[in-house]
């Protein structure tokens, strides 16, 4: 991971539902959120350190049912990984 951050897109769906992100930083201080359609869903609220994770309502709009997941570093060389749930 460099400068900015990573951009990921996921595929969510049409069915609305709950849906789980974990995450490890691996002792970086990472701040990570979920945005749809411009607005962010849910996320770290800040920088975090280890591992955690958040939640959030997935509502889809008709015809776009992808969110993008980023990641912005505190400082270089920063990594991290995540999972995030299907809506349930």
């Amino acid at each position: 991971m460099v400068g900015g951050g990573i951009r990921n897109i996921h595929y969510l769906g049409a069915k609305p539902g709950f849906t789980m992100i974990n995450y490890n930083t691996y002792g970086s201080s990472l701040d990570i959120h979920v945005t749809y359609r411009g607005q962010v869903l849910a996320g770290t609220k800040g920088f975090q350190n280890g591992k955690g994770g958040f939640a959030f309502d997935w509502k889809p709009a008709s015809g776009n049912y992808s969110v993008e997941v980023l990641i912005s570093p505190q400082m270089a060389n920063a990594r991290a990984s995540y999972t995030m749930a299907c809506p349930r």
